[in-house]
């Protein structure tokens, strides 16, 4: 089950929709045939339809009409500080599916690896129509690691200890190329291609 925020393509006034769907995909689809511009995905959380109605109430002086809210960043944040106090004391199930800038230099492999994932099926998203599990199982094909492997990664990482090298290493050199391709190659990144030898 999927609690989703989403926002028209393009459009920058902070007007979000907060939802609640057993099918993302098919409800993207049904949403974008009044919207030819094309939809967003903002926030996706893997929660329950309370969770849902927690974010309206908390949210609801920024309510325009019905489940269509007003959202700046500050009220974003509080929806996910929101998520992360659900799955603190686990009223329902939360995946909060944006990593945080400062796993890319976690020292936890998990988070590490967790973050290039996301990274690369940010860029593999191809907009209204798409979701993020087949940008997912793309990136994985890609790279040529298992597409559960990327599953586990992507939903299950709390319970996961370790990362094989292989999924590590081609994640990271995925995501080193990506950047250097992109001309926002950092040090860091650099760092990694020169040792083995892709610069």
């Amino acid at each position: 089950m999927t609690v989703y925020i989403i926002r028209r393509a393009g459009d920058d006034s902070g007007l979000c929709k907060i939802g609640f769907t057993s099918n993302i995909q098919r409800r993207m689809k049904d949403i974008s045939i009044g919207c030819p511009e094309g939809l967003v995905i903002v926030r996706e959380y893997d929660a329950t339809r309370q969770f849902e109605a927690k974010l309206h109430q908390a949210l609801n002086e920024h309510c325009v009409s019905g489940e269509w809210f007003l959202l700046g960043e500050e009220c974003l944040a509080e929806c996910d500080r929101l998520a992360t106090e659900a799955r603190t004391y686990q009223h329902y199930r939360i995946d909060v599916l944006t990593p945080s800038p400062d796993d890319e230099y976690s020292e936890n492999i998990v988070l590490e690896t967790r973050f290039y994932l996301n990274e690369l099926v940010k860029r593999e998203w191809r907009g209204m129509g798409d979701t993020q599990e087949l940008a997912r199982d793309r990136v994985m094909d890609r790279i040529e690691i298992p597409r559960s492997y990327g599953f586990r990664l992507w939903s299950k990482y709390r319970e996961l200890n370790d990362v094989s090298g292989e999924a590590y290493r081609s994640m990271r050199l995925a995501y080193a190329l990506t950047l250097r391709f992109e001309g926002r190659l950092n040090e860091y990144q650099a760092k990694f291609l020169k040792t083995i030898n892709r610069l």
